[in-house]
């Protein structure tokens, strides 16, 4: 006996932690918690449709429920008229917010049979009888059961969303809904005798009907993380094949220029060495396109995610690129490496083409090449414009970025961001330094140096 009414005492404790002031007070804090999140993403993320209106759902209900608990004391007929209608306009509004996320026809009918439902017959039955708190209770768990079908039938008809997300979504809708429908008529077995009334049954619905608004937030913000995934998704898909298409397009003309520079060079025109020199750095530049172009259209096809490696001479490389008479070369004789020539001279042609941009027309570029403990250095310095700021310096090298001091040349802001991206392949890295009387040094380290001469 001793044991029984200990937890017998236990039992009237949690529901005394699980009384209906205790849920109104948690459901408005995490309404107030849930409206805040949805408008800083309706504020980050402004392309999704329907947030505002979900975001303000919780508004609604949490005032609904501050003004329903607080307001009868001041003036019973204002206070749960306007509770219970603002708690219709939080259904109307989560109408919304879903029909738009999922770009379907607003329930137009339902919005305005719950707005008039509570807005007309909440004065009527609160005039003629002031004292029947259940057939209210009963009519806005209709209410609600009505528009958390239409929930459920809005998420049943759309087929944007992964399966299983939209089934259990479509299964919770369906058993709230239920809830409200199955309280709409056990509360008149339960009648209670007020709003805070210890009706363990009412208590037990209003704590479902909380759960209900707390997997409604967490559920919407999946719904949204799903839907931004595969809006950046379909951008990069996009955004792939207009690459593709670009990259196709560009084979023709760099055939045409490659073969007529071709032409040119066995011609007459080459006598003139001024000439020759142009028409070599038009073939280096054609060259180099065309093997960037065909080295993304294998990888974008999918036939070989491996790098083309084979053994050549870095120096003789360098040399053949080395086109333009302001270079200044300090190369060994010979130096091995194992590597994809074409990513090599890609990286090497964009490294020194800055240099040479940033430049002064007649200052000339010093390019070094060394090797040490298996790594290999090629080394870049000039006389140009240099690094700009320690800010700018640190975000040199990312996409698009140029710094104030580059504006007056033209560019992308993608040179560097290749030569990272293509040494980062090798397990390498790039570093830039201010060159002591102006100018800057580039380092490229590279790992797969077999020896020098």
């Amino acid at each position: 006996m001793k044991h029984l009414a200990i937890a017998g005492k236990g039992l009237k404790h949690a529901r005394g932690m699980l009384d209906v002031k205790t849920i109104f007070v948690v459901s408005i804090l995490s309404d107030t918690l849930f409206c805040l999140c949805g408008l800083l993403l309706w504020r980050a993320q402004p392309q999704v449709p329907g947030m505002l209106p979900l975001a303000l759902t919780f508004a609604a209900r949490g005032a609904g429920l501050l003004v329903r608990g607080i307001a009868p004391a001041v003036s019973p007929f204002l206070g749960i008229w306007l509770g219970n209608f603002l708690l219709a306009v939080a259904a109307v509004l989560m109408l919304e917010g879903f029909a738009r996320f999922l770009g379907q026809p607003v329930p137009r009918r339902v919005q305005a049979f719950a707005l008039a439902g509570v807005g007309i017959s909440w004065p009527l039955m609160l005039w003629f009888r002031p004292d029947d708190i259940t057939l209210r209770i009963s009519l806005l768990a209709l209410f609600g059961a009505v528009c958390y079908a239409c929930c459920a039938l809005l998420f049943l008809r759309d087929r944007e969303q992964p399966v299983v997300l939209r089934r259990v979504t479509v299964a919770w809708w369906s058993a709230v809904a239920a809830t409200c429908a199955a309280w709409a008529v056990g509360v008149w077995f339960a009648p209670p005798r007020g709003l805070f009334d210890a009706n363990p049954y009412q208590e037990i619905y209003l704590l479902l009907h909380l759960l209900s608004f707390l997997v409604k937030g967490v559920m919407t913000a999946i719904l949204v993380g799903v839907r931004l995934r595969a809006e950046l998704l379909a951008r990069i898909e996009d955004e792939r094949a207009q690459l593709l298409i670009l990259s196709h397009e560009l084979r023709t003309p760099l055939a045409i220029v490659s073969r007529s520079s071709e032409l040119l060079e066995g011609g007459h025109v080459s006598a003139d060495p001024a000439s020759a020199r142009r028409i070599s750095q038009i073939r280096s530049a054609a060259t180099r396109m065309s093997a960037l172009v065909e080295q993304f259209l294998v990888h974008a096809r999918g036939t070989s995610h491996e790098q083309r490696t084979e053994r050549f001479d870095l120096a003789q490389e360098i040399r053949s690129l080395a086109n333009s008479s302001r270079i200044v070369l300090d190369l060994p004789k010979q130096l091995a490496m194992t590597g994809d020539r074409k990513m090599i001279g890609i990286i090497f042609s964009n490294i020194v083409d800055n240099a040479l941009k940033y430049s002064a027309p007649h200052s000339p570029v010093n390019v070094a090449l060394h090797t040490d403990d298996g790594w290999i250095y090629l080394t870049v310095k000039d006389r140009g414009v240099g690094l700009g700021s320690e800010e700018d310096r640190m975000r040199l090298g990312e996409k698009f970025f140029r710094a104030p001091n580059t504006r007056g040349t033209a560019g992308t802001g993608l040179g560097l961001y290749t030569v990272r991206t293509l040494v980062t392949r090798y397990g390498g890295s790039v570093t830039l330094e201010p060159r002591v009387g102006g100018g800057a040094v580039a380092t490229v380290a590279l790992l797969g140096a077999a020896h020098a001469v």
